[in-house]
């Protein structure tokens, strides 16, 4: 794969978090005008991107699309806008639809939700009390931690490591062992 197509940033957190905010820039979709930062939320259990009504309104945002969304029982109508994000490592994304939806509540401006995630391949991990996340798009590999730490594989790994070391220590007092005559 040419490695100028591939797309990839990370964020370091100095403490283990229950919210990953990560810092973007707003672009213009067709013009790639700067139009603002903000602080967008990583959030799985979101079927698409959503903005905030008052960055929206601050922006000037024309809407390209409706979106019927549902919320708790009633639908409505909301305005999809378009827009681009830079994101770190200047990673700059493909066009988004991003919908409103008020977020001022959560103190939150955008969302990121599974409509652009399912299109990166992404990890969190935990270590020395710090989160790491990172981003890489397109698709590089699957990453599987069951297969690599079940304890199915280390039991055998183990087992094989223990059984050299065995063999090795029994050839090594075989041949310190043999009497002269």
């Amino acid at each position: 794969m040419d490695k100028n197509w591939i797309n990839s940033f990370s964020v370091e957190y100095w403490e283990i978090v229950n919210k990953l905010l990560i810092n973007v820039s707003i672009l213009d979709a067709s013009s790639w005008e700067e139009l603002t930062k903000c602080v967008w939320l990583i959030d799985t259990w979101a079927t698409w991107c959503v903005i905030s009504n008052v960055l929206a309104q601050k922006l000037w945002l024309i809407s390209v699309w409706i979106n019927v969304v549902c919320w708790v029982s009633w639908p409505y109508n909301a305005p999809t806008y378009s827009l681009k994000l830079k994101l770190p490592n200047n990673f700059i994304t493909n066009t988004l639809l991003v919908t409103w939806w008020p977020l001022e509540i959560q103190q939150i401006d955008f969302l990121i939700g599974m409509d652009v995630l399912s299109n990166w391949d992404f990890s969190i991990t935990t270590k020395d009390w710090k989160t790491f996340v990172s981003f890489v798009t397109p698709h590089q590999a699957t990453i599987d931690f069951v297969k690599e730490y079940s304890p199915k594989n280390i039991t055998y790994k183990k087992l094989a490591e223990e059984k050299e070391k065995r063999k090795n220590w029994n050839n090594n007092r075989k041949k310190k062992g043999k009497r002269k005559k």
